[in-house]
């Protein structure tokens, strides 16, 4: 697909689960009344988005958060690489929590489990690797740092990560523990980047979205024949 229209996706998959987690935060984390928020925050101000506008960002932000908590930040390039945001967050029923929960704890003995095994997570590693990102540069620094998560740490860091985006409520999702062994590739990078930080003498330059998007698409031009079909066949499984 066209290299901007996938960075834009990713930039605007970001927005929405930025939204989500404000609105979340104005809840302390527990259940989110967005009528009753539009109505404090949004029903007097001009040019505001209606009710039914901000529930549905605040929706489709939680279903992107809940992938990212399966597989991290870097999953939503999948779905902006295979122009599958909008079926994504569009989708009725659990299929945001299967996913998550599929990258999470991937079988063993399943077509599924091995795509992720073989396919997702080494890709995973590769962009954790080449193309580091910090939670800071996705999320505000307020809101990751009220969940008790350093803003600095990686993406990678899957024990901050899931910190993070297991905040946001959910009365049917129950994520399943993340399988060490499954994704020991990326936390070998996770480790080695933290050791390195703290030899920086310069903040990390963040990342633009078009940067980690061509990253993304260099490795899957280069591994097409083995990976091309998980991100429109899982996505769309439901």
């Amino acid at each position: 697909m066209n290299n901007k229209k996938g960075a834009f996706d990713f930039k605007f998959m970001i927005a929405l689960m930025r939204l989500s987690f404000k609105c979340a935060s104005l809840y302390n984390w527990s259940d989110v009344n967005i009528s009753a928020l539009w109505r404090t925050h949004f029903e007097s101000k001009e040019d505001a988005p209606s009710y039914r506008t901000l529930r549905s960002w605040y929706s489709r932000g939680t279903k992107l958060a809940r992938l990212a908590e399966g597989g991290s930040v870097y999953m939503l390039l999948w779905l902006a690489h295979a122009d599958l945001r909008a079926p994504f967050v569009e989708a009725d029923g659990t299929l945001a929590g299967d996913i998550a929960n599929a990258l999470r704890c991937p079988e063993h003995d399943s077509s599924t489990g091995s795509l992720v095994r073989d396919n997702i997570i080494p890709t995973i590693a590769y962009l954790s690797e080449r193309c580091p990102i910090r939670l800071g540069d996705i999320l505000p620094n307020d809101i990751i740092s009220a969940l008790g998560v350093s803003p600095s740490r990686l993406c990678c860091a899957l024990d901050a990560s899931d910190r993070l985006f297991s905040a946001l409520p959910s009365n049917s999702f129950r994520s399943l523990p993340r399988s060490a062994d499954a994704w020991e590739s990326v936390n070998t990078v996770a480790l080695a980047q933290q050791q390195e930080a703290t030899h920086e003498l310069t903040p990390l330059t963040p990342p633009t979205p078009q940067d980690i998007y061509d990253t993304y698409n260099t490795y899957r031009v280069s591994h097409s024949a083995h990976s091309s079909h998980f991100s429109i066949g899982v996505v769309r499984t439901g």
